[in-house]
């Protein structure tokens, strides 16, 4: 951190850090925010796009290819589909190779699981 001297009493304070003389800490001077004069819209949140069928064929076949790549059991792949999209297809396709968004998506439900306190080694870790 730099050194910076107190606009109120002069001494010398840690940038980012209020004056250990006075307490004065100084605020970022508010930034301007664009806009344009049109109706508000819902941004975020919980509005997703709706998946088509195809596409979430698409990503039962890669996750079935992912739980045969790795020696899970096929009902693993039923289990991601319901975890990400609510339900699962009825039909089961021919399972391909996986693609790197769902690659990317077991990765971070395995990081999520690694961290959760539904985890037993993260329930061990509590009672020590």
């Amino acid at each position: 951190m730099r050194l910076t001297e107190c606009s109120q009493c002069g001494a010398l304070r840690k940038g980012g850090l209020p004056c250990p003389a006075c307490g004065f800490l100084p605020k970022r001077p508010a930034e301007y925010v664009c806009f344009s004069d049109e109706d508000l819209v819902r941004i975020g949140g919980s509005q997703q796009r709706p998946v088509s069928m195809q596409t979430r064929s698409e990503w039962y076949a890669q996750l079935l290819g992912l739980a045969q790549e790795r020696g899970y059991k096929p009902g693993w792949a039923y289990h991601k589909m319901r975890e990400k999209w609510g339900d699962c297809p009825s039909m089961k396709p021919a399972p391909v190779r996986p693609g790197h968004e769902v690659l990317a998506w077991v990765r971070s439900r395995a990081i999520a699981w690694h961290h959760s306190p539904q985890n037993p080694r993260n329930q061990q870790a509590a009672a020590s």
